[in-house]
């Protein structure tokens, strides 16, 4: 794998891992780091050996804290304007990449989940939790905007204007419980074995279609913006693609067969 800064990427058996690994700052993200994943979500999507991607941190007390306090937060202060609106603009794309990515992706959740950190959470398909996780989008208790890095996007599609309203306006930090509540993870395990739930489900997304997975992506992101019309549209033409395809044949073979289908994509 390229040499990628503040991250450790690997992949191995149809999954890549993204590992944020500043565990001393509660992996804080450095500008290298948002400079980053961008790059290591482009090169994972254009990987064929890849079908899901899993986003955590290094060690138990920190998924992704926010950005770097010392490198990023208390310098922009005296940035000028032109840097300011380059950090801005590198932050989403961290965002975009998860949210373009066309392949299933997990967070697993491993400790602290602020700021940055839980925006990122939020731009992937799953997301898994340690009970003691803590979740925030502090950005308003800042003096900054909730629509950060594409936080209010994310938050009203997954969970609604009102709860959106509700963790964006009021910038505060909260645990687990709520979080499963409101649908911000879609589960909660112990810390020891959040892994092994990442794996159970990174192997079952594994084994599924990726042709019809990306499509099913593409529906998932697009639809919500789409008339009823043109999403029935949509769905005519992408399902006709993946009537006529190879992985369809095989699924339909494996059923009739009564076996597990070996999907290729």
């Amino acid at each position: 794998m390229a040499d990628y800064r503040d991250l450790v990427v690997t992949k191995k058996d149809g999954v890549g891992t993204i590992r944020i690994n500043r565990p001393e700052k509660l992996n804080a993200l450095s500008m290298g780091a948002y400079e980053d994943l961008p790059k290591v979500c482009k090169d994972f999507d254009n990987d064929p050996e890849v079908r899901v991607v899993v986003f955590t941190g290094t060690g138990e007390r920190g998924f992704c804290a926010g950005g770097d306090i010392d490198q990023i937060i208390t310098q922009y202060l005296t940035w000028p304007a032109e840097k300011v609106a380059y950090f801005t603009r590198v932050s989403c794309n961290a965002t975009r990449g998860f949210i373009t990515l066309t392949k299933p992706t997990i967070a697993a959740v491993n400790g602290v989940c602020i700021g940055a950190g839980a925006v990122l959470a939020a731009a992937c398909d799953f997301r898994i939790a340690v009970q003691n996780a803590r979740f925030g989008f502090v950005f308003n208790s800042l003096g900054l905007s909730g629509a950060d890095m594409g936080a209010t996007w994310l938050l009203c599609r997954m969970l609604g204007t009102a709860r959106a309203a509700e963790i964006l306006l009021l910038g505060e930090i909260f645990d687990t419980a709520y979080a499963e509540k409101v649908g911000l993870v879609n589960k909660v395990v112990p810390k020891e074995k959040l892994m092994e739930e990442v794996g159970v489900l990174s192997a079952k997304l594994v084994k599924g279609p990726p042709f019809a997975n990306k499509i099913t992506k593409q529906a998932i992101m697009q639809q919500p913006l789409m008339n009823a019309d043109a999403a029935l549209d949509f769905d005519a033409y992408v399902q006709a693609l993946c009537m006529v395809s190879e992985d369809h044949r095989e699924g339909y073979n494996a059923w009739r067969e009564k076996r597990p289908a070996q999907f290729k994509g």
